[in-house]
């Protein structure tokens, strides 16, 4: 069994609280509210972490590179599989692929650290 903190980051923030909506706050604000309690999992261990399906200054959480990639994985050097509700984005991801979009280097990296 493992643990899973849930929805990163900022999903509690969101404009009007409503569900799926777009958190509008910046990076100060950001690491000051909403990350504190993903550094304190990670640092007891956490297994996974699942991003928000909301959005962070209009970038989609599922599509945040810099918070996904650059922050929680390089910065937080958080190594684990961020899971995904895979089946509601496989449609799209293959068609980014497909459309070199998304690079194939992109879906290795990914895929080593499931």
């Amino acid at each position: 069994m493992v643990g899973c903190a849930k929805h990163y980051v900022g999903d509690g923030g969101t404009v009007n609280g409503i569900n799926e909506n777009n958190t509008v706050i910046d990076w100060k604000g950001l690491q000051q509210i909403h990350i504190p309690a993903y550094v304190n999992s990670i640092q007891k261990g956490i297994g996974t972490i699942m991003a928000s399906y909301s959005s962070w200054n209009g970038v989609k959480m599922h599509a945040n590179y810099f918070l996904l990639t650059k922050y929680l994985k390089d910065t937080l050097n958080f190594k684990v599989m961020v899971p995904y509700n895979y089946t509601a984005f496989i449609g799209d991801l293959v068609m980014l692929v497909n459309k070199k979009i998304i690079p194939m280097s992109r879906i290795d990296d990914v895929v080593r650290r499931i």
